[in-house]
């Protein structure tokens, strides 16, 4: 019962890598995985800090499957971390043009409620 609640955790953080295996590889990719990597947090929104390095470590059916469980991760950690304070006009100005024309595009990219709540 136990292995089953850390595989639907690791589901939880890992939905793409999860549906390109299907249940059964997904399922045995995370038996592995904690089997090499047991929990050593009291949150399960921590057991899946390893799954990129582990699927490198190891033959994939998808050479491209460990940067999307990277990608995957980062997005769980964004979750999870504290906020932060927003960056106001002069902060952004400060970063260069480069910069404001990455958070422009970000900003196109993500639509009108995020422009939304940049822009006054």
């Amino acid at each position: 019962m136990y292995l089953f609640r850390l595989v639907e955790a690791l589901r939880e953080d890992y939905r793409l890598v999860a549906r390109l295996l299907g249940d059964d590889a997904f399922f045995a990719l995370c038996a592995g995985y904690v089997g090499a990597h047991p929990s050593r947090n009291p949150s399960l929104a921590r057991l899946g800090a390893e799954l990129p390095a582990f699927l490198r470590e190891r033959p994939a059916p998808r050479p491209d499957l460990a940067d999307l469980a990277a990608l995957e991760w980062a997005r769980a950690e964004a979750f999870i971390a504290p906020d932060s304070a927003p960056l106001d006009e002069t902060a952004v100005r400060t970063l260069g043009a480069g910069a404001a024309s990455a958070l422009d595009a970000l900003a196109s990219w993500c639509g009108e409620g995020l422009i939304a709540r940049i822009a006054p």
